[in-house]
């Protein structure tokens, strides 16, 4: 199975497609939203984040496909279910997978945390490999 190195949450990723290479800009740690639009019930935030994953080879030399799925569990327990995505280490020893997050749905203050679960294929079990914490907090913002 393919071996999670890291993760890491941030507003962009550049990816050097020929050279394997990922720079990461703006670690994502907290947000802040204002008050009004954390009580609605329904409120979707726009956002442009990011999760860029580093998988290697459990052996150099013996090719792996597997899975990655990225799951946000939220404040009030809810769990937002990812889409999955392919993690390919036929060609070389190492590969990088890639996320992006358009939209959060927001389910009051507190920590959401992006949990990336991986697995080699669809018969076999997701394995929590790690959890990314965002803290979103809500300013009382006066008019």
């Amino acid at each position: 199975m393919a071996k999670h190195i890291w993760s890491v949450l941030c507003e962009r990723v550049l990816q050097d497609v020929d050279g394997q290479q990922l720079s990461l800009i703006g670690v994502a740690e907290e947000l802040s939203i204002a008050e009004e639009f954390a009580s609605e019930s329904t409120a979707a935030l726009a956002v442009n984040l990011a999760v860029a994953s580093y998988w290697v080879r459990e052996q150099s030399d013996v090719e792996e496909r597997g899975y990655v799925r990225v799951d946000v569990r939220c404040p009030d327990a809810s769990v937002i279910v990812g889409r999955e995505l392919s993690v390919l280490l036929d060609r070389d020893w190492r590969a990088q997978t890639v996320g992006r997050i358009g939209s959060l749905p927001v389910r009051g203050a507190g920590r959401y945390e992006f949990r990336i679960h991986h697995r080699r294929d669809a018969n076999c079990e997701w394995q929590l490999c790690a959890e990314l914490p965002l803290e979103l907090r809500v300013d009382d913002i006066e008019q």
